[in-house]
């Protein structure tokens, strides 16, 4: 099983967010490549609020930075 961290490539990626959302999409096609799935856990679910202190302030990733995985992963 392969897994992401925003964290990881955010840092990576000198707090960048287009080239850590790059990042995202290549991880989410390669995974789709393979036959996986993808799991996004406790992140879609955050208000701006709970995002800001860590995810936007920290790492430069704005509330909507998932947006596009919201649609995919409705339950």
């Amino acid at each position: 099983m392969a897994t992401f961290s925003l964290a990881a490539s955010a840092f990576d990626r000198r707090l960048v967010a287009e080239d850590v959302r790059q990042d995202l999409d290549a991880a989410i096609a390669a995974a789709h490549a393979r036959g996986g799935a993808v799991y996004v856990h406790g992140l879609l679910g955050l208000s701006a609020a709970e995002w800001e202190p860590f995810l936007g302030q920290r790492l430069g990733l704005p509330s909507t930075f998932l947006a596009p995985e919201r649609p995919r992963n409705q339950a």
